[in-house]
């Protein structure tokens, strides 16, 4: 008999507690979001009390005669990351192309734009942004307006930035070094790089008294020019407006860019953005997210390590062994090149018997990088034989190359065709390009190498990680998720967000998941030097940490590193910090799931400081940033299982079981005894069924099964865990602090979903009534492999709608609702 050190209590709710019907699925994203009809419109009023629909979506103008996709504009480089940091989605548009109709503008949140000197047609443009603005759409206008400052030009310049608050004036100021800086508000400006007496040549730009706010005023000291004071950076109710020289520098010094805008800061007041619901792709379950992937480059490598007899390691081998085999808790996903797997195409004899073993293993995901390596993407949009072909003699003086007899033995020059570098199209050249095998193929070979309960569920690019439009729609059409490139580093070498990717890369209508970190060809100059950096990858973990949750963890490598004792323990250090660190580990396809998610999720206002929560895929954390005086309210919300503070923001923990939750905040003081919430858990925790006195769940995860409850009633609690078969895995008592805080940290296996029940010792009341029902049980996904594949197993492409009358979702049976429509307003590397 158990023996009970304090007597647990129910509270005297009279008859009434919180209550959530079981839901039998994954907690670890194992079940589909239900598809709904993506609305258009978004924006933030946290003061109405009808519904009405958030604006998210920004229209990104850029001209391509100056930057020709929009992943080569400024705006995707180096302002997206914090657009999407406080919650919006760019929607690029050339203005080359011709301009929207005014008429469509208000589904926008603003216009952002970050010109050249001169655009194209600019004339159009601004009688159109006039127009536009008029109208009440903000805009933020980085750099320059886009046409000239003088003559007729000027009067229609003007026209426009009357409705940011702004005038120009026909007066340049050349460089000065003894400059007065008249107005410095050190929350906008200064972020990265401190100004001084010494500010670049500029246009004079004043603020309209009463209608704009001056962030920084610098005034010239009238020595080799007549005295002026030009307002450089200007927030107002039409948006913002920052100078060119005093957004970014680059620093001569470090040769970075570094920012003098603190860009967060500015949209925020840009964007008059206040307390709202950001869709948050950092954390989930209270935690930061971990991850980790390996690009299978160098797999049949030699290594630097022998064993007994003085046979060499490959690599893969190696890293089988050093870093996936002595970390079980930790997941990764591993992705072959299918021509290193055939030896008919040059691949190692036994290539494809480690890659079993590797595939077979608990914590390992199966991916796939690629059939032949392609290096240089854009070479294969309009893709010759003839000229691939060429390139290859023109480098090696070799012709006539027989590439349609991959069944015979491969003679050595041959084999040399099928190990290219960076300087070709691709690294394997033995077969024609061919898109479907480069990609469906690809995913084959690894499902071939895996055991029969998984399958290929990711496909990370290669090469310069610039897929073209077809390419990415092909991983789409496969059902699997899509990622690599961005090469986020925030470190000592690269001192600035500006180094800080967007999420996604936009391609045509598809969208690129980007890795959450750099790999570490950027670390060793291209593998060629100073092989132990990549523990370095550490800072840029903390600097997107703190002051802001900019990302989450990732360990991303190539096998290669498995050829070198330097970087060996290089990738072991962060996989050890990994595991020390309060982390939830994830798979990289659930990780690319929750992000392209992000694109996707519509905000509906329901009253004031509550929000509904629709289309939102496997993205389960909603943040609020400043949120050091408001608490979440358990009682009005729905589908909500707990939540956290980093820095000054409130992380929200949404249960994957419930479609569309409900998220209400209250007072800081506001009062929850007695209603378990979670605040952190290394395991993903689903279906929360909270109880008289305590609670029952699904959990699933990797590693042991550290999690923090809060609301608990003071005393002695039965913790038990089984199998979904009800099997009993693990039981044990544990006891409150004296605030009702409950620290579990449970010895038990859940990669195979588990679940876990909390039940105080001798109540002495059960409630009959639950304060909240949550609707149906939904079927229980087996494992976290399998979790992500089933939540969402379509990728879809960037703005498409889901229009199928199919009830797809596995968070519930519930039937699908739409948001009420309602009033609107506004708120590298080689891999």
């Amino acid at each position: 008999m158990r023996q009970s050190t304090a007597k647990c209590v129910a509270p005297s709710h009279g008859g009434v507690a919180i209550a959530v019907a079981l839901l039998m699925a994954s907690p670890a994203s194992d079940a589909m979001a239900q598809k709904r009809p993506k609305t258009d419109t978004i924006t933030s009023s946290p003061s109405r009390t009808h519904p009405s629909i958030i604006t998210r979506e920004v229209l990104a103008l850029y001209d391509s005669g100056a930057e020709a996709t929009p992943d080569q504009t400024r705006l995707h480089k180096q302002l997206e990351m914090p657009f999407n940091h406080l919650g919006y989605t760019l929607i690029y548009h050339d203005i080359q192309q011709g301009l929207p109709s005014p008429d469509v503008m208000s589904k926008y949140a603003a216009v952002a734009t970050w010109f050249g000197e001169r655009i194209h047609n600019h004339t159009a443009y601004l009688k159109w942004a006039a127009s536009v603005a008029a109208r009440g759409t903000r805009f933020v206008v980085v750099d320059f307006v886009g046409a000239p400052l003088n003559g007729e030009d000027a009067k229609l310049v003007n026209a426009f930035l009357k409705h940011l608050g702004i005038q120009s004036h026909p007066v340049w100021i050349d460089d000065i070094n003894t400059a007065t800086i008249k107005i410095r508000d050190p929350s906008v400006v200064e972020f990265e790089h401190k100004l001084d007496g010494n500010v670049p040549g500029h246009m004079v730009f004043t603020a309209i008294s009463g209608r704009a706010t001056s962030h920084l005023m610098i005034e010239n000291d009238g020595r080799a020019q007549r005295s002026r004071t030009t307002d450089a950076v200007i927030t107002s109710s039409g948006g913002g407006f920052v100078q060119y020289g005093f957004g970014q520098i680059y620093d001569q010094k470090t040769e970075r860019l570094k920012w003098v805008l603190n860009p967060f800061a500015f949209l925020e007041r840009a964007l008059n953005r206040n307390l709202w619901p950001i869709p948050d792709t950092t954390t989930i379950a209270g935690r930061r997210i971990y991850f980790s992937h390996i690009d299978g480059d160098g797999w049949n490598n030699i290594s630097e390590f022998k064993d007994a007899s003085g046979k060499a390691f490959l690599v893969s081998e190696i890293v089988r062994d050093k870093l996936i085999r002595a970390y079980p808790d930790l997941p990764v996903s591993v992705a072959p090149i299918a021509c290193d797997m055939l030896p008919t195409l040059g691949g190692h004899p036994r290539a494809s018997l480690i890659a079993r073993e590797l595939l077979q293993m608990r914590n390992i995901e199966v991916a796939a990088h690629t059939h032949s390596h392609p290096f240089n993407w854009g070479f294969f949009k309009n893709y010759s034989r003839a000229d691939e072909l060429k390139l290859h003699e023109a480098r090696n003086g070799i012709s006539n190359l027989d590439a349609n007899q991959p069944g015979r033995e491969l003679s050595p020059l041959r084999a040399g065709y099928g190990n290219n570098g960076p300087d070709m199209p691709r690294g394997n050249y033995i077969e024609p390009f061919n898109l479907q095998t480069e990609i469906t193929g690809a995913l084959e070979v690894a499902t071939s190498l895996s055991p029969p309960n998984k399958k290929a569920a990711l496909y990370l690019w290669s090469g310069n990680t610039a897929p073209f439009e077809a390419a990415v729609s092909t991983t789409r059409a496969a059902g699997v998720r899509n990622m690599n490139g961005g090469d986020t580093r925030l470190d000592t070498k690269f001192p600035s967000v500006s180094y800080v990717p967007p999420i996604a890369r936009p391609v045509g209508k598809e969208r690129q998941i980007h890795a959450v970190s750099s790999n570490e060809n950027t670390y060793t100059s291209g593998w060629s030097s100073d092989f132990g950096a990549f523990a370095t990858v550490a800072e840029t973990w903390a600097n997107t940490e703190l002051p802001r949750r900019l990302k989450g963890t990732n360990t991303y490598y190539h096998m290669y590193s498995g050829q070198k004792q330097e970087s060996l323990d290089a990738v072991a250090s962060l996989l050890n910090k990994a595991r020390a660190d309060k982390v939830i580990p994830i798979t990289a396809s659930h990780y690319a799931s929750v992000a392209d998610s992000y694109f996707d999720v519509t905000i509906q206002q329901e009253a004031n400081k509550t929000w509904r929560i629709f289309n939102r895929g496997a993205l389960d954390t909603i943040r609020f940033d400043a949120a050091n005086s408001v608490a979440i309210d358990l009682a009005q919300s729905n589908g909500v299982l707990g939540s956290t503070m980093h820095a000054d923001s409130l992380y929200v923990a949404l249960d994957p079981a419930v479609a569309e939750p409900t998220v209400a905040l209250g007072p800081k003081a506001l009062t929850q005894k007695f209603t378990p919430a979670l605040v952190d858990s290394r395991w993903q925790i689903s279906s929360l069924n909270r109880m008289s006195c305590g609670f029952k769940a699904n959990a699933a995860g990797f590693g042991q099964g550290d999690m923090t409850w809060h609301g608990m009633y003071p005393g002695v609690y039965t913790v038990n865990v089984s199998k979904s078969d009800g099997t009993p895995l693990w039981s044990s008592d544990v006891t409150t602090n004296s605030d009702g805080e409950l620290k579990l940290s449970l010895p038990v296996d859940a990669i195979e979903s588990v679940t876990l029940t909390i039940e105080c010792q001798e109540p002495t009341q059960i409630a009959e009534t639950p304060l909240i029902e949550q609707p149906v049980t939904a079927p229980l996904v087996p494992n976290v492999h399998k979790a992500v594949q089933d939540r969402n197993p379509e990728p879809r492409a960037r703005g498409s709608v889901n229009r199928s009358n199919k009830k797809t979702s596995t968070r519930g049976d519930q039937a699908s609702s739409k948001p009420t429509p309602g009033p609107q307003s506004a708120p590298l590397s080689t891999q």
